[in-house]
């Protein structure tokens, strides 16, 4: 192709790739003559058609049973355990025993 590595031909003419190739919301990088198309941080979807913000559930979601999530940085979440749980935030968390059954 006569056309730069970060170009492409079309119809005789070197075009953007990315101009037509990634949806709403992608990041584009050219490779080869080929658009790279990827969701952007803290965005998930596909890339060819939209992406999409992560929800606060989808950020959440290494957190187990009976947490507290708190997000930090946009993208990073604090797993602990709810009031009068124990255990493992990420394996989740159980109650410690309310009463004596014997």
């Amino acid at each position: 192709s006569d056309c730069g590595s970060h170009r492409t031909c079309e119809n005789y003419k070197c075009v953007d790739p990315c101009r037509t190739s990634c949806g709403a919301g992608a990041d584009c990088v050219v490779r080869n003559h080929v658009a790279v198309c990827t969701c952007p941080r803290l965005t998930t979807g596909n890339p060819f058609s939209h992406c999409r913000r992560l929800t606060n559930k989808e950020i959440c979601a290494p957190c187990g049973q009976n947490t507290n999530c708190q997000i930090v940085g946009g993208d990073q979440p604090i797993c602990s355990c709810k009031p009068n749980y124990f255990g493992d935030p990420l394996m989740g968390c159980t109650r410690e025993c309310e009463s004596d059954s014997h």
